[in-house]
């Protein structure tokens, strides 16, 4: 154990000031699969969806990406907009969405293993991906 110890301590010591050897992938459209989807909160304590993918051709293969969708508005106008287009975008995925909302988290799970194509666009700093059947 104390080898394995070191070791971490000594890469620890090398990359903790490094740059960060994270690599988003670029904008672009993507073949991908998707890997999971579940309900969470935000870091800010706000409901949404994420949903999970891994590219699976090209480039970037075995890359990972998330999509998040937010649920929540700041006023009931934006909640609205915001659950039709959480509705539209898994509805679009083959999530059965008729028996409410609770039953569409609950069917969240159908989206695992569904091939998309995944176009990823960086306007003003903010990532907008889409989703679409493949």
């Amino acid at each position: 154990m104390e080898d394995v110890m070191g070791e971490l301590e000594n890469i620890f010591n090398e990359v903790k000031d490094a740059d960060s050897v994270f690599e988003n992938i670029p904008d672009g459209e993507y073949l991908a699969e998707i890997q999971g989807a579940e309900y969470r909160e935000s870091k800010a304590g706000r409901p949404m969806v994420m949903i999970s993918t891994k590219v699976i051709h090209g480039k970037y293969e075995g890359k990972t990406h998330n999509k998040f969708i937010m649920i929540s508005g700041n006023d009931q106008e934006a909640t609205r907009r915001n659950l039709n287009r959480m509705a539209k975008e898994l509805q679009a995925l083959g999530v059965n969405t008729d028996g409410g909302f609770q039953a569409t988290l609950d069917n969240l799970d159908t989206l695992e293993g569904v091939e998309v194509t995944m176009k990823i666009e960086t306007t003003d700093g903010w990532t907008n991906t889409h989703l679409n059947l493949a």
